[in-house]
């Protein structure tokens, strides 16, 4: 059963969608509840999935320099001056999450967990937009994650820690702005 969806993002139109859809006499069973589980599960998944390559020192030795611009930024640094890398200065702020974690490596690869993590999430919600169900956008999502575990994206990088931007703004464009009929029908 699909729920009306009024296009903005993550946003149900409470007010037009039956006492069933809302979740009422359903318990915690609303879709909001249920993408947030499917957004845990998807991130579990994913850790367990990558779990063995959290703690490797190195697997592309662009993520030392990442780490270390990420670093100077925490101390207070502008990229560019005093270590440089050609990427996009928004990476090394995302990557200052890093040093949450007791090591910063592991909380690198946590990030790039969540992110892609995230772009599943989106990937699912794009394909239930389209058809519907839970097994198309679960399958979508699975095959995503297992996808980015070859040709060197356990490794964190651009491609896969700016996905989910990329994925949110193909959202927007498409579903939210109303596009979808015009694209696929």
């Amino acid at each position: 059963m699909i729920e009306e969806f009024d296009g903005t993002f993550l946003c149900y139109r409470w007010d037009r969608m039956s006492t069933s859809a809302r979740g009422v006499g359903r318990g915690m069973n609303t879709p909001l509840v249920r993408w947030t589980a499917l957004g845990l599960l998807l991130l579990t998944v994913v850790v367990i999935l990558r779990a063995p390559t959290l703690d490797r020192a190195v697997i592309d030795w662009d993520e030392s320099v990442y780490l270390l611009v990420a670093r100077s930024v925490i101390h207070g640094e502008l990229p560019y001056v005093e270590i440089w890398d050609h990427k996009q200065p928004f990476l090394f702020v995302l990557l200052t999450l890093s040093f949450v974690a007791p090591d910063p490596i592991v909380g690198m690869r946590l990030v790039t967990c969540l992110g892609v993590s995230v772009t599943a999430l989106l990937l699912a919600l794009m394909v239930w937009q389209l058809v519907g169900g839970w097994v198309f956008p679960g399958l979508a999502a699975l095959l995503y994650v297992l996808a980015t575990m070859a040709s060197g994206g356990l490794a964190t990088n651009t491609e896969v820690l700016f996905s989910p931007f990329l994925a949110a703004a193909f959202y927007v464009l498409v579903f939210a702005s109303g596009l979808q009929g015009f694209v696929w029908k």
